[in-house]
């Protein structure tokens, strides 16, 4: 992909998640196993001024119970990802006591299937040189995740 196709791809994907009420410093999670998916959502983020935190999807449900626990500790992040990894996420929160934690996060969920056009640009944001670029996690695999 050129460079311009991955910057057009990364403000129309910005103004959707703008119109969802998403603004500069927003922490947005995204937990997503296509890569270009992926990287259109960290570059919309990145454009717009949100703090991207990927986190691996994995294979076991102890990705998907990271992510709950990253989200607790973000506070009230965006959840970027897709129908299938939300869905796993659910049965994973009720499975763990965390419905009320997982409710609120879908509130702030943007599932990429509901991407149809991105002809519209979003609000560029230009960052200042100390602003936060994203949040890398450690894995948390013996203790909880460490930004």
């Amino acid at each position: 992909m050129a460079y311009g196709e991955a910057y057009t791809r990364a403000l129309g994907i910005l103004y959707h998640l703008q119109a969802l009420g998403a603004q500069r410093g927003d922490k947005m999670i995204i937990f997503l196993t296509d890569n270009e998916q992926f990287l259109d959502g960290f570059w919309a983020a990145v454009c717009g001024g949100i703090v991207p935190v990927p986190l691996a999807v994995g294979i076991s449900d102890e990705h998907r119970h990271k992510l709950l626990r990253v989200a607790r500790k973000l506070g009230k992040p965006i959840l970027y990802t897709d129908a299938k990894n939300l869905e796993r996420l659910a049965a994973l929160a009720a499975q763990v006591g965390e419905t009320e934690l997982f409710a609120d996060l879908k509130s702030r969920s943007f599932l990429v299937e509901s991407i149809t056009d991105i002809s519209r640009p979003g609000k560029l944001f230009r960052p200042a040189a100390d602003d936060l670029a994203f949040i890398q996690f450690s894995s948390g695999s013996t203790s909880e995740p460490k930004a």
